[in-house]
């Protein structure tokens, strides 16, 4: 339906789909796309890369796929090259990849929104019990399980400054009273992303972002909301 058609009156998505045709037509053995949906909306983009899978599954043709979109990465599944400033830095699938960020500025690109980054202090309580303190308050003393601890930090002098990063989805918000090891916070915004709502709230003079959990109110700029953190 698109032969009749002049380039210029086609879609994005049409154009991308009609220059790939014409290289499947080719019968390669491998497609390198360097970021073809860069102009698209997240709504296109996520239509077309679900139809790219869907083409690339049946014609069973390898991909190597130039983003720096990472939901596009965890659309196409499969394992992902983190390249930062001209350099491979490390390799596997997204949910690895945010797992155990190679750095800190790794972690920051892999998190959508935006990652909380605080200061903390780690306390060795016991060779197997480690408590989180947040924020120059020291609030709040969150138990960390010992197999989270990375091993290069059981063994330095404690407490010591560091920088921690908390994805937004691992910090639940309710409107539930807090418990021990909760932020508990005053909403400044909510906004959707990804079809998830997220709320940001004010906590120890720090601003933190935060995955609202179904089933929960949609809370009102002022109100106060828990966090829990995963």
């Amino acid at each position: 339906h698109l032969l009749d058609r002049l380039p210029r009156a086609l879609t994005l998505p049409e154009k991308l789909f009609t220059a790939l045709a014409r290289l499947l037509v080719r019968q390669p053995k491998l497609l390198l796309l360097d970021d073809p949906m860069a102009r698209f909306s997240a709504r296109m983009r996520e239509f077309a890369m679900q139809k790219l899978m869907q083409i690339q599954t049946r014609l069973d043709i390898p991909f190597v796929y130039s983003t720096a979109d990472v939901h596009q990465v965890e659309i196409a599944g499969g394992r992902a090259l983190l390249m930062m400033d001209g350099n491979a830095v490390q390799c596997g699938t997204v949910e690895e990849l945010r797992r155990c960020p190679v750095n800190l500025k790794a972690a920051r690109f892999l998190s959508h929104p935006s990652l909380n980054v605080c200061d903390v202090q780690l306390d060795m309580l016991s060779e197997k019990e480690a408590v989180l303190y947040f924020g120059k308050e020291q609030s709040p003393a969150l138990p960390v399980h010992w197999e989270n601890v990375p091993p290069a930090l059981r063994t330095r002098p404690q407490p010591d400054p560091l920088t921690a990063g908390v994805y937004p989805q691992r910090l639940r918000c309710t409107q539930e009273h807090g418990v021990e090891g909760t932020l508990r916070g005053v909403v400044s915004g909510c906004f959707e992303s990804g079809g998830n709502t997220y709320v940001r709230f004010k906590n120890g003079g720090m601003e933190w972002t935060g995955l609202l959990e179904p089933g929960t109110r949609l809370p009102m700029a002022g109100e106060r909301v828990t966090g829990l953190l995963l």
